[in-house]
């Protein structure tokens, strides 16, 4: 194990300072292009927070969370295939009772995981949901043998796992305390093994260098080794404003952005985060949840979340990325990971 002594940390300028750097490039430096991804058979529920596409058996697969439009209580981790630019579930795959898919390969592994929810009411929200991070892996037989093996702590998305070419496994984490003040930020170990990955150690990780500030919030979404070893990070960056009337009724608008960093998994360093994707880029017509409680409605009309980065041979990249939690698409854009090799 390698939890080596915690760094001092850089706290990152808020989102509104990232922004007017992101805004200062022009339109083609930010994105080239935008697609939006047909996904069918799912009876009027919503697709989003996909994985990139991977191939397993011969077949490549998207996995998407899959939920009816108010709720997010029947979420489920379903497999598509694409035919025709048509994306359909594989009934020959059981969907999981999972939000927020992703995968990794390592070691000819594929590792799968997603956000397990649970009810965890609260005096002042008594539909709160509580959650972890599940793994399962197919132990080199495929997906069909998907199995559970490890679940982290109560309260934590965000990990995210890759084979570092050291032969060991780069893991980042997000460790979170709400009562605290600390709405999200981002640990780093590595493990020797996957017989290494449990909650003890994920708890462990100790916190890079490069932290959000106390009102925003983020996590890694995915992580690509680059051609000297560094990490190039896929992450997001997150905000909220909420107003109570005078009856107590709460309207919460949440505000998410792409972000690219780079992480020297060897010396600790982190490069300062960037955003790479905002919502206002987008098409206007695209749809966007809102969620309503008896005390709270939740507006995500302003969430954009990286699925995912597939970096293309001629300096450009596709970013799958979610809009509104309500659907899926592709930004073509400059590789943001060039500079970093």
């Amino acid at each position: 194990m390698n939890f080596e002594k915690q760094q001092q940390i850089t706290i990152s300028p808020k989102c509104e300072k990232l922004l007017k750097e992101f805004n200062i490039k022009e339109q083609e430096e930010r994105i080239r292009s935008f697609k939006a991804l047909n996904f069918q058979g799912v009876e009027g529920k919503t697709v989003y927070n996909t994985t990139t596409p991977f191939v397993m058996d011969e077949t490549e697969y998207i996995v998407g969370r899959v939920e009816s439009p108010e709720l997010e209580t029947d979420s489920q981790a379903v497999f598509f295939t694409e035919k025709n630019e048509i994306w359909t579930p594989d009934k020959n795959i059981q969907p999981f009772d999972l939000q927020d898919p992703f995968f990794k390969k390592i070691n000819g592994e594929l590792i799968f995981g997603g956000i397990k929810t649970f009810p965890k009411p609260t005096k002042d929200y008594p539909e709160a949901l509580g959650y972890k991070t599940v793994f399962y892996r197919d132990h080199k037989k495929g997906l069909k043998e998907l199995e559970q093996f490890v679940e982290g702590p109560d309260g934590m998305k965000g990990i995210r796992l890759t084979a570092l070419r050291n032969g060991k496994i780069g893991m980042f984490t997000r460790p979170q305390d709400w009562e605290q003040g600390n709405k999200g930020k981002m640990g780093f170990a590595m493990l020797n093994s996957l017989e290494d990955l449990n909650t003890e150690n994920i708890s462990k990780a100790e916190l890079i260098n490069m932290q959000f500030n106390s009102e925003e919030w983020g996590g890694v979404n995915q992580i690509h080794v680059l051609s000297n070893n560094k990490l190039g990070i896929i992450g997001h960056i997150a905000s909220s404003e909420a107003k109570t009337d005078e009856n107590g009724y709460t309207t919460e608008t949440k505000d998410y952005y792409a972000v690219a960093f780079c992480y020297d998994p060897e010396t600790q360093e982190t490069t300062p985060f960037e955003i790479i994707a905002q919502r206002k880029d987008l098409p206007d017509e695209l749809p966007a949840k809102i969620l309503k409680s008896e005390k709270k409605t939740t507006v995500l009309e302003n969430i954009i979340y990286p699925s995912g980065l597939m970096r293309n041979k001629d300096g450009t990249a596709d970013l799958y990325i979610s809009v509104g939690d309500s659907s899926e698409g592709i930004i073509e854009m400059p590789d943001p990971f060039l500079k970093y090799e």
